[in-house]
């Protein structure tokens, strides 16, 4: 199970710091450093182990939540 969560930490933190590269000088995708920043800060320093899974979705809820009371995050469902 740790193998699967740096798998997913390491997928998401090269997609968010690629998207970043690409958009240089954009400040809504400057923001995705902080985003990243914070994960890092997370998996290093938090008491107890996280899923990098479980925050990459709850970032996401938290993004279309700030939206309207109406727009939610569905997963694809299998």
């Amino acid at each position: 199970m740790k193998l699967r969560r740096k798998i997913v930490f390491t997928t998401v933190f090269l997609f968010l710091s690629r998207v970043n590269v690409f958009a240089a000088g954009d400040k809504t995708y400057d923001k995705l450093k902080l985003i990243i920043d914070v994960m890092e800060l997370i998996n290093a320093k938090y008491i107890s182990e996280t899923d990098p899974e479980n925050l990459v979705i709850g970032a996401i809820e938290g993004i279309v939540a700030s939206l309207d009371p109406f727009s939610q995050y569905m997963e694809k469902s299998m």
